[in-house]
């Protein structure tokens, strides 16, 4: 994410916002059609669920902050609003509470419309003791990344659950859709198609995890975004250009923070719902925002705290080399260790409920866990990408091209 320069605080929000909206008519048009399309899509979940038991979980990021925005404005209201955020556990030495922006932002969207906000704090060892075993049982992988990320969505679907919420509203896929992910701004100088061909295999090939959750909780989740006849089919029209700005918005880490000018993606839903901080805010992993990050193992934090989940390097090493030797799975880190073997317990071993295994090398399984992996290049079920050899002798292939080039 390129940052050319910073800015100091402005009290002036309004003209901030103003100054990060397109004003030519392809975008103006875009943006007002988005906002038509969401609304429509918000005001359908409305039209089969009941304000007393609706919820949405609101990290206060820009696609939760625009559901909010959007049910406001035809006066669809919710029960309750949940954030989850990680706070500082006893053993860490880094205050990173303050590293978790939800909150501030959160409180901001629902301070806006009145809304009840339960607020979920809990520390990172309450986190994981509490909810990874079930979370590991629900989504089938051991992979931090759908693992970690729902570890914080299950915290906020559990207290759904205790304040008596059935329907949930969530913000999947709206990164996917409109080009969010910082992966996926590419370079300005492409070719359009190579873009939107990126942005359609990720839509193409999504798996959300969203919906084993919520029944695990006797909840029904509901995704605005993922409305294929509303906002999907519409969003695969568009192009780079239409959702992604190069270096020229103001954007904010933290909410009262310096802003400074950014390469950002989603402009369609930042500029749909364009008056509140959160649509000017940078786009951040649930992790991340949470401040649930700090489970990761590379800050050498909590599988290193003194307690059950603690794996010395000794044993962290002895154990992947062991898992490549017998398994031929490749574990990368702490939480990885921590995760598989949850992930045994549960299910008897390395096997999966309906992924096959294969043999080391054969092309139909992932490079690094060997379990099936079909077209996808992710492999969800141990964090590899690549996960087709195939795709690694490309770029290898294309990396050898290139210094051949340069040389």
């Amino acid at each position: 994410m390129a940052t050319t320069r910073t800015t100091e605080n402005d009290d002036d929000d309004r003209a901030v916002f103003e100054q990060n909206t397109r004003t030519d008519p392809r975008s103006q048009e875009i943006a007002s059609e988005c906002r038509r399309r969401l609304m429509e899509s918000i005001k359908k979940i409305a039209g089969i669920t009941k304000p007393e038991t609706r919820g949405l979980l609101l990290s206060g990021g820009v696609d939760s902050t625009a559901i909010l925005e959007a049910a406001a404005e035809q006066g669809i209201v919710f029960a309750l609003a949940i954030t989850v955020v990680v706070i500082n556990d006893e053993n860490d030495n880094c205050n990173h509470y303050y590293d978790a922006p939800d909150d501030l932002y959160a409180h901001n969207a629902t301070q806006r419309h009145g809304l009840n906000h339960v607020v979920v704090r809990l520390t990172t060892a309450e986190l994981v003791e509490k909810y990874t075993e079930r979370t590991i049982e629900t989504v089938q992988v051991w992979g931090r990344m759908d693992v970690r990320n729902s570890l914080v969505i299950s915290a906020g679907m559990d207290e759904a659950r205790k304040h008596g919420i059935e329907d949930l509203l969530i913000g999947d896929a709206a990164d996917e859709i409109f080009g969010g992910y910082p992966f996926m701004f590419g370079n300005p100088n492409e070719h359009p198609d190579r873009w939107r061909e990126h942005r359609d295999n990720m839509v193409h090939q999504w798996t959300f995890v969203t919906q084993k959750l919520a029944r695990s909780f006797g909840l029904i989740a509901h995704e605005p975004f993922m409305d294929r006849e509303l906002l999907v089919d519409w969003a695969l029209t568009l192009d780079r250009k239409d959702c992604t700005t190069d270096d020229r918005c103001l954007i904010q880490l933290k909410l009262g923070g310096p802003r400074t000018v950014q390469t950002v993606g989603k402009m369609p839903l930042r500029e749909a719902f364009p008056n509140t901080p959160s649509a000017w805010r940078r786009m951040d992993f649930i992790d991340v925002g949470s401040g649930a990050l700090v489970v990761d193992e590379s800050s050498h934090r909590y599988f290193s705290w003194p307690g059950e989940h603690n794996v010395s390097d000794q044993e962290f090493f002895s154990e992947k080399e062991r898992l490549q030797r017998d398994e031929g799975i490749c574990i990368q880190h702490k939480e990885h260790l921590f995760n598989i073997r949850i992930y045994q317990k549960l299910f008897g071993g390395l096997v999966h409920p309906t992924k096959q295994r294969f043999p080391v090398g054969d092309p139909r399984g992932c490079v690094a866990c060997t379990f099936e992996i079909g077209k996808d290049l992710f492999c969800h079920q141990c964090d590899t990408y690549p996960a087709q050899q195939w795709k690694i002798d490309e770029l290898l292939g294309l990396a050898k091209t290139t210094r051949r080039n340069v040389m």
